[in-house]
């Protein structure tokens, strides 16, 4: 595996993997996207695991390649603590 990696075979295949299913990676407007959405979710929506249900529906809905949860987690806990010191 290890040689794997390094091979740069893995990026190729992984490249080619998103493209034959129609999967799209994260870029910084998708960044700026998802942040929008979650700031939108935290309007309705006070538990983290309520918020990030949503971050996860619209990213699969958009087709985008979904990130880590421990990124979620933070953009869903950002997202509510902006809404609530707003309110």
């Amino acid at each position: 595996m290890a040689k794997y990696d390094q091979s740069g075979t893995k990026s190729v295949n992984q490249q080619r993997l998103r493209s034959f299913v129609g999967i799209r990676s994260m870029d910084a407007k998708a960044d700026r996207w998802i942040e929008e959405q979650a700031l939108q979710a935290t309007q309705t929506k006070q538990e983290l695991p309520d918020i990030i249900n949503v971050l996860i529906e619209e990213l699969v809905q958009r087709r985008f390649e979904l990130p880590g949860f421990t990124n979620l987690f933070r953009l869903a806990r950002e997202a509510r603590t902006s809404v609530n010191d707003a309110i």
